[in-house]
């Protein structure tokens, strides 16, 4: 009877590690496809608004057309995608997008991704330039959970090296520690950025090398109660 109960316990663990696992990784899929999505459309539109700019400028009627033709190649037809047109100056060739998919996780619940882009004409250099957001986030505990509270963002051109944000102290709480999405600690020219010692200093990459923006990055400061 012991190993029928040890058993059924296995076997219902294993399930649902296999959701959680599925989950995560349905999760990070979606994100990477809007992203992608989004980037590829704007670079897309950016492309056909400059070569056009050659003969006679395109309206902001024309960027907004061309982009949502752009995005739509992009997607499957059974994508819950939402856009949003933040800005366009067809002047500056410059135009920024949000957009937002919702899905359906295996266990019934609603996730939801967003990116956001910004792509620039640069005609100075006969180039264009993509912008990705970094975001400093707070983690605080409280008795419900976690929660993140986003203390800045930035919209950094691609390749651009950054420093680590000085994140403030927050009555009854003190910082622990200074992490990446996944987990990773964030590391700086000074050292490790446990604490806010290291603040304001350049952030590295494994090989010890100014690291630079080539996507989306969330930097967490992860806080503890006093």
């Amino acid at each position: 009877m012991k190993h029928v109960i040890y058993g059924g316990c296995l076997l219902i663990l294993s399930a649902l590690f296999l959701v959680m696992i599925t989950t995560v990784a349905k999760s990070f899929i979606r994100g990477r496809e809007v992203s992608d999505a989004l980037s590829n459309a704007l670079y897309a539109t950016a492309m056909k608004m400059d070569a056009k700019a050659n003969d006679e400028p395109a309206s902001k009627e024309e960027w907004i057309a061309t982009f949502l033709n752009s995005i739509a190649s992009e997607t499957d037809d059974n994508s819950n995608l939402y856009i949003e047109i933040n800005a366009v100056d067809e002047k500056k060739g410059l135009m920024t997008v949000t957009a937002r998919e919702e899905y359906t996780y295996s266990n019934g619940k609603t996730g939801v991704k967003e990116a956001r882009r910004t792509v620039i004409i640069d005609r100075n250099r006969d180039e264009l330039m993509t912008t990705y957001k970094l975001s400093f986030v707070a983690k605080i505990p409280k008795a419900e959970g976690w929660k993140n509270q986003t203390m800045v963002e930035y919209s950094l051109c691609e390749g651009t090296e950054f420093m680590l944000f000085d994140f403030p102290e927050i009555e009854g709480y003190i910082l622990e520690r200074v992490c990446y999405e996944n987990g990773d600690d964030v590391i700086v020219e000074s050292g490790s950025a446990s604490g806010n010692d290291a603040m304001g200093a350049y952030v590295i990459d494994s090989s010890c090398e100014r690291k630079k923006i080539d996507g989306d990055i969330v930097i967490y400061g992860i806080y503890k109660t006093k």
